[in-house]
């Protein structure tokens, strides 16, 4: 290779895209585990993060979301005494450490982008689509457990 032979060609330059990571905050806060997970693991697609990291995370959250259900379900069979506002923050503590480890995941292949692209993609839209849907599978997911 020439000193003056360009080192990138076009079949190495890997396009990538992203939400704005810190972003991902109101999603978790709002919307929960199962709409940080979908748009989380976007994110890290389109960054190109490695796959077995995001299936990993994939496995944490459904063991969030099953440990989640569980709490609620001792919480609505009086096997476990609290008041109602702490089961809402454990729940939200439990759902702002996932987005941590989703945060710390992301945080170097996003600096990259933005070095590289400087351009997000707008949240809004989806991380509402993504909140309300997430709320309705938790409600229906609650209500059952109510019944059980």
């Amino acid at each position: 290779m020439s000193l003056y032979e360009a080192s990138l060609s076009q079949e190495t330059i890997r396009r990538t895209k992203s939400y704005d990571i810190g972003n991902l905050f109101y999603v978790a806060f709002f919307g929960g585990v199962i709409a940080l997970t979908v748009l989380a693991n976007r994110t890290g697609r389109w960054l190109h993060v490695n796959p077995n990291v995001l299936r990993g995370f994939i496995f944490v959250a459904a063991l969030l979301y099953l440990g989640k259900m569980g709490f609620y379900y001792a919480y609505f069979h009086h096997m476990i005494e609290l008041e109602r506002v702490y089961v809402k923050y454990i729940a939200r503590a439990a759902e702002l450490l996932l987005f941590g480890g989703y945060y710390l995941a992301l945080r170097q292949p996003y600096r990259q982008h933005m070095l590289t692209v400087g351009e997000n993609e707008p949240l809004k839209k989806s991380g509402i689509i993504w909140c309300l849907i997430s709320a309705g599978i938790e409600i229906v997911s609650i209500v059952l457990l109510i019944a059980l």
